[in-house]
């Protein structure tokens, strides 16, 4: 199975199990993976939701998802950025630039081929979004 078949049937798993609508967009190098309105904590953020972008390569899954990006006017309730989450990043392939949440797996918890995939790495973003101040 190529790295973009994978990443379609696990969306496509993910999406079913999760109620989302997500979409794969994809050049020569890299694989983007867009989760779309996803509800995020409430009363935390400007928004009630967001869409998440995940990116990878060609090797998925055995290269790890890292970081994750939003749409760009995310911020906290109170106007501030959120921790590591200052940088905008244009992706060409999605027409429009990305808050980039800078925001890494913890210690201890290495991306495993076997078993990682789209629905941990947003299981990351949950847990990040909560601790954020």
């Amino acid at each position: 199975m190529t790295a973009l078949e994978q990443i379609q049937q696990d969306l496509a798993e993910f999406t079913k199990q999760y109620g989302l609508k997500g979409e794969i967009l994809h050049n020569d190098s890299q694989i983007l993976c867009v989760l779309r309105v996803v509800p995020i904590p409430n009363g935390k953020f400007t928004h009630p939701s967001t869409n998440i972008l995940f990116q990878t390569d060609r090797n998925y899954p055995l290269s790890a998802m890292d970081m994750f990006w939003t749409d760009k006017d995310l911020v906290l309730a109170d106007g501030s950025n959120p921790t590591n989450a200052e940088a905008l990043t244009d992706f060409p392939d999605t027409g429009k630039q990305w808050r980039q949440f800078s925001y890494h797996r913890p210690a201890g918890q290495s991306w495993d081929p076997s078993r990682n995939g789209i629905e941990q790495q947003y299981l990351v973003v949950l847990k990040r979004w909560e601790a954020d101040r």
